[in-house]
């Protein structure tokens, strides 16, 4: 398993660097997720073992947890109407950004 250091120097790789004032992490339970996963076709990402999923979501827990003024996690649970009004709102209160 990569530790955090070697996951952050391979994200910094992979977006040369130019890393986002706000990473917004919706969060679903792993068996959620596989399970959403297996009502549609999958890329090569998505066809990997459990074990690769679970490297992966820990990983960004991990990542969130040791940066969380740039990390926004919202609970992925919720329908997906109800799931992008809380992201459009906590960004706006993040980012401070007022709607009219």
């Amino acid at each position: 398993m990569l530790d955090l250091d070697e996951l952050k120097r391979f994200n910094n790789w992979a977006i040369a660097g130019n890393w986002p004032d706000l990473v917004v992490f919706i969060d679903v339970p792993l068996e959620q997720l596989l399970e959403r996963l297996q009502k549609r076709e999958l890329d090569r990402f998505e066809r990997e073992d459990r074990a690769f999923f679970e490297r992966i979501f820990t990983g960004f827990h991990t990542m969130a947890a040791s940066d969380p003024t740039r990390w926004l996690i919202v609970d992925g649970t919720p329908p997906k109407e109800e799931l992008a009004a809380t992201i459009l709102t906590q960004v706006c209160e993040r980012l401070k950004i007022t709607l009219s």
